[in-house]
This record gives structure tokens, sequence and C-alpha cells, in this order.
């Protein structure tokens, strides 16, 4: 046979289309499963991001505390303290961020029964520049404790906070757990 220079036989050009074609799917399917752990690594941060919001809010507030309260009622409702919520009374604050001496504001922290929800209620004293507050700090809440180094919740010093969050990958779910350890500091 008679090959002029430079030109390629059909077989030569049908040999490189077909490996040019299988890195081309071997590049796809890398590509889409790299996809798929970035979505979930994605996820996992989420997770994390969330409970971590969550847990520095609580521990920062709870950080204020003067005392952990057995109950109060906020806008009829009644919240206990106990395995799942936590009542602290905070220091009063005047509208430059001082505390007011003879006045207390009420926070609290409830992971209601039977919901995913983390809720922060902040209750201030008429005299207080402290924001009512009712709000959810997080909806992604798996489990949630309070504990107390003392069962006599007027002798509380400190409360550990033990927290797991998730968030929702595909067909799975991505977990964070934490906990932190919250000393009182107005006690």
């Amino acid at each position: 046979m008679n090959k002029e220079k430079g030109f390629v036989t059909l077989i030569e050009l049908l040999l490189g289309i077909l490996l040019i074609s299988i890195m081309v799917i071997f590049l796809i399917q890398l590509f889409i499963s790299h996809s798929g752990v970035i979505g979930s690594q994605k996820a996992q941060i989420s997770a994390d991001v969330a409970a971590r919001s969550a847990l520095d809010e609580m521990g920062n507030k709870i950080r204020e505390g003067k005392l952990v309260l057995p109950s109060v009622l906020i806008s009829g409702n009644t919240y206990t303290t106990g395995l799942k919520t936590v009542v602290v009374q905070v220091p009063s604050i005047d509208s430059s961020g001082v505390a007011i001496p003879s006045s207390s504001d009420v926070v609290v922290f409830t992971n209601p029964l039977g919901t995913t929800n983390l809720l922060e209620i902040v209750s201030p004293d008429g005299s207080s520049s402290r924001p009512g507050i009712n709000h959810i700090l997080t909806n992604k809440v798996l489990n949630l404790n309070f504990t107390y180094n003392n069962a006599d919740l007027s002798q509380v010093t400190t409360v550990d906070i033990d927290m797991s969050s998730f968030e929702a990958v595909s067909k799975s779910q991505k977990v964070f757990s934490d906990k932190i350890s919250v000393t009182l500091r107005n006690k």
C-alpha cells in the first residue's frame, strides 16, 4: 500500500476518536463523583457552622447569667429548666450596654419536644435596653441536652450543653456533635 506523508488512515482516525471518547467519559465520571463529594463536604460544613453558631450564641448569653431559674412565664408560656430547656437570669443593660444593678432580664433556650428547632427567647425588664427576642437559632437539632453542676438550681455555676445537628445530603444526613461547658460569670 502506498501511504503518502501527512495523511492518516481511516483506522488511525477511528482509533484516535475512540481514545479521546474514553478519556472524555473518564473525565466526566471523575467530575460527577467529585461533585458528589464536594456537595457532601458543603453539607457537613453547613451543619458544623449552624451548630457552632447556635452553641456560641447560647454560651455567650448563659455566660452573662446571674442565676439559673427553675422556670419562667413569658407571654402565657411556662418554660422550665431541665434537660431540653435552660432559663437564665441575666443583668439588664442600659442603652450603652452597661449593666443595670437592680434589674434583670430572662433568657430561655429550648428545644421543644418533637421538633428540630432550637428557640432563643429573651424577655427584658421594662428598664432594660436589651431587645425582646423570640426566634429560631437553628431548625436542624437532632439532640440537645443541658446538664447542671448542681441539682439545686440556685447553686448552679456551670451549664454543660451537648448538641447534635444535621444537614440533609441527597439520601443521607451529615451530623455535627459538640459539647461546651459554660460558667455563669455574674453569679
